[in-house]
């Protein structure tokens, strides 16, 4: 019967036929995919979830890490904070092991706990940055520990590294001008931070340590300007108008000088240098039983205070 069928039908039936078989397995074929993609996009959207989920979670244990930390005053507290505050961090990296937030609170948390090694080698392992978060620091902070740590070589192969992926880093050339003047080569110094203020016309360190390498090599009214444009920026820096005092004094305005040191310990009583170059210049105009004073503040501050001179404002670093 078939084969009656088949012999009466026109040539191209058993194309056609062929072709329509071929046309339901393709629609079946592309019904399949459509579910599979439609699955997988449901799979994706359940992770993407999950994902932002971690990360939420994670940022609120990372604020209450930061809450437990700043409502605390008390100095004697200071170690159990820190262990309070390294337990949330850890509790938030386990959540969402990718929160950059997080590793970098981690390894700052090294830092003030004397963990320095363990902070030098974590902050020079990259760290992971997904779409949400992919905020990078300046500079990285290895550079500033090194410099702290007296480690200039390693610091300033650091700063150069970043300068050959960027070279308009103002925060990488404002730390080589720190470097170089650490190491005694004040021209370079000079240069570097001049490069740093041009970059970033705004960058109030910058100018402070325009003006300390200045000063050094004994420009004294550029250093000056160079004070007066960290104030202008930032009119309550306590470091700024302590180091535009010690540029005056050394031009024999002292008067002017002592104002900027008051002006300083009025913003930041805490700021160690301000007490110590007061108590110089008070010290100097013969008022001995104010300048005692003010070194008494200073070692009540700082028991560690050396004798004050005049550089101690050289002391200003990359921020």
């Amino acid at each position: 019967m078939m084969e009656q069928l088949l012999a009466a039908a026109p040539w191209w039936a058993p194309w056609l036929i062929a072709a329509v078989s071929l046309a339901t397995a393709l629609v079946a074929l592309c019904y399949a995919r459509i579910a599979d993609i439609s699955a997988t996009s449901q799979l994706d959207a359940a992770h993407r979830t999950e994902q932002r989920l971690r990360r939420y979670r994670s940022l609120q244990i990372l604020k209450q890490a930061q809450e437990v930390w700043e409502q605390t005053g008390d100095s004697d507290l200071k170690g159990e904070v820190l262990d309070r505050v390294g337990e949330l961090l850890q509790r938030a990296q386990n959540i969402d092991p990718g929160n950059t937030r997080v590793l970098r609170a981690q390894n700052r948390l090294l830092l003030l706990t004397d963990r320095s090694d363990e902070a030098a080698a974590a902050y020079q392992t990259p760290l992971p940055l997904e779409p949400e978060d992919q905020t990078i620091d300046p500079l990285p902070p290895a550079v500033t520990l090194l410099t702290s740590q007296g480690r200039y070589e390693e610091a300033t192969d650091l700063c150069l590294e970043v300068l050959e992926i960027d070279e308009s880093n103002a925060h990488a050339h404002n730390t080589l001008g720190v470097i170089f003047r650490k190491t005694g080569r004040l021209e370079a110094a000079a240069v570097a931070c001049r490069r740093a203020t041009a970059l970033e016309p705004t960058y109030v360190s910058a100018h402070i340590n325009l003006g300390v390498a200045l000063r050094h090599l004994g420009r004294l009214i550029q250093s000056e300007a160079a004070y007066r444009r960290a104030i202008e920026l930032e009119p309550r820096h306590a470091a700024a108008h302590s180091s535009l005092g010690v540029a005056l004094k050394k031009q024999g305005r002292e008067e002017e000088a002592e104002l900027c040191y008051m002006k300083a310990i009025e913003i930041d009583p805490t700021y160690t240098p301000a007490w110590l170059n007061l108590a110089i210049a008070l010290q100097e105009r013969g008022a001995l039983d104010e300048a005692e004073a003010a070194y008494r503040c200073a070692l009540e501050l700082d028991v560690s205070a050396p004798l004050p001179d005049l550089d101690q404002n050289s002391s200003v670093t990359a921020a």
